[in-house]
């Protein structure tokens, strides 16, 4: 024997607290708005209701748009083709408490249903038949959906923004075709306010864009490197199916390769099929970002050389920041005591000028009036036994052919860096009677500011491979 076993009224509340968000539940809608070939869609928000409105070819069924698991079959049905989503959006926006009211017109006639979700589940989903009229003379054909009460308070503000410019992000394909999403509410000041689309930013030097087949099915690949200074939000390959992103920017596509300067799109066919959450493909996902890498490998080779050259550019400035911080602390003049009216004391002691006077000031000749600090950078000087060059009167050369150097480079040590220009400034001050910068001799007897400048360094924690090998307390 067999025996009906309908869901019960507990599966209200499973969908009613499910863990949504707001782009999902407007995302749900408008992929069932697209679905029906609606050109228009329109979300009007109150304090008490939700409206959804489209200019789609309408439903012959309003039933099936409360029936759980059912859904409505268009000729264009990609997205909404599981039943659910709908559903699952009006229950999590409205509660269980909520009522969805649906007019659709279609086939010269308008049909209308009113659901009260608790009396559906109680009354073991049974729903009356819907009302049906002819349409008039000036009606044409679409859905409107009305969620009455609203349980769930929608952003404002920020968030507001934030959320209209995923959605804008997410159904950038639908608005590139010229499918217009508007919303009206007290977060556009009671205004109509369309979405709009994601823009790629600027690219620097040449663009790949490549159609491609994997195992029968085909895609275009557009992609190249973000120009310098061009924020770059959306790092990487964003895909998309039809009209909607299926799978937000990622790696995806980019193999071993940094997606940081990389910006681009995957457009698949609609012979793909999707997962059931529709976040990415279903079958065949690693041969297509294989054949994504592959066209696009020109683009991703360059945003490597040119992410490269940007970290190491950002890293020398960490290294000079920090050289020339501790420099400053050498540079310290010697400050005579004041005497008790006007007039200044003599130093304590008998040696050269100021060199035992009982004061110090921090010098202001080091950036103020001068406007330059010590400069680090690199040189390949070919012989691994080299630490490298000092050059008159601020540049500090490292020779990257030296394993450590080149080792210190590869793991952006500062600290270790810092220390190796250092012992070049030191080595050079007692070869040279011609100190980097006028304060940095290496000759105690002269001020001793190397001495000072390497203290400073030291009194810092010192890590190599990652580890701090030296703390002064």
């Amino acid at each position: 024997m067999r025996r009906a076993l309908p869901p019960k009224g507990d599966l209200l509340y499973s969908y009613a607290n499910a863990n949504l968000k707001w782009w999902i539940a407007f995302g749900e809608w408008i992929d069932n708005c697209l679905d029906a070939q609606a050109a228009t869609i329109a979300f009007e928000i109150t304090k008490t209701s939700l409206l959804i409105t489209d200019d789609g070819v309408g439903c012959a069924d309003p039933g099936a748009m409360v029936q759980l698991g059912e859904h409505v079959k268009h000729s264009s049905t990609r997205l909404g083709r599981y039943g659910i989503g709908g559903k699952d959006a009006a229950l999590w926006v409205g509660g269980i408490n909520s009522s969805i009211d649906i007019h659709s017109a279609h086939g010269g006639m308008m049909r209308s249903l009113n659901v009260v979700w608790l009396d559906y589940a109680n009354d073991e989903w049974f729903v009356d038949e819907p009302e049906a009229r002819a349409l008039g003379p000036s009606e044409s054909t679409g859905t409107s959906i009305e969620i009455r009460p609203v349980a769930r308070k929608p952003p404002h503000g920020q968030l507001w923004q934030e959320l209209m410019a995923e959605l804008g992000y997410v159904f950038s394909p639908a608005l590139k075709q010229g499918h217009q999403i508007k919303f009206k509410g007290p977060s556009t000041g009671n205004r109509w306010a369309p979405l709009t689309r994601w823009e790629l930013p600027k690219f620097d030097g040449e663009i790949v864009d490549a159609q491609i087949e994997v195992n029968g099915r085909s895609a275009r690949v557009y992609c190249g490197v973000v120009a310098a200074g061009e924020p770059n939000l959306r790092a990487g390959f964003t895909y998309s199916h039809r009209w909607r992103v299926i799978e937000r920017a990622s790696a995806h596509g980019c193999g071993d390769y940094s997606p940081a300067r990389v910006c681009g799109f995957v457009e698949i066919d609609a012979s793909w099929p999707l997962t059931k959450n529709k976040d990415g493909v279903s079958r065949d996902a690693d041969a297509l970002y294989a054949e994504v890498e592959r066209v696009a490998r020109p683009v991703l080779e360059r945003a490597e050389a040119v992410g490269m050259e940007l970290q190491s550019r950002q890293f020398l400035m960490k290294v000079n920041a920090r050289l020339n911080a501790h420099a400053a602390a050498a540079d310290r003049k010697a400050k005579r005591s004041r005497g008790p009216r006007h007039g200044t004391q003599t130093p304590t002691g008998t040696g050269a000028a100021h060199t035992q006077a009982k004061h110090e000031q921090p010098g202001q000749t080091f950036h103020a009036a001068r406007g330059r600090g010590l400069n680090v950078d690199y040189v390949d000087l070919g012989r691994p036994d080299e630490l490298g060059q000092v050059k008159i009167p601020s540049r500090i050369l490292l020779n990257v052919a030296n394993p450590m150097i080149a080792q210190c480079r590869r793991e952006q040590n500062v600290e270790a860096i810092v220390i190796a220009a250092a012992s070049l400034i030191g080595f050079h001050g007692s070869q040279s009677d011609k100190p980097l910068l006028k304060y940095l001799p290496v000759n105690e007897a002269n001020g001793g500011g190397f001495s000072r400048m390497v203290g400073s360094i030291l009194s810092d924690t010192v890590f190599v491979d990652g580890r701090p090998a030296l703390v002064v307390a």
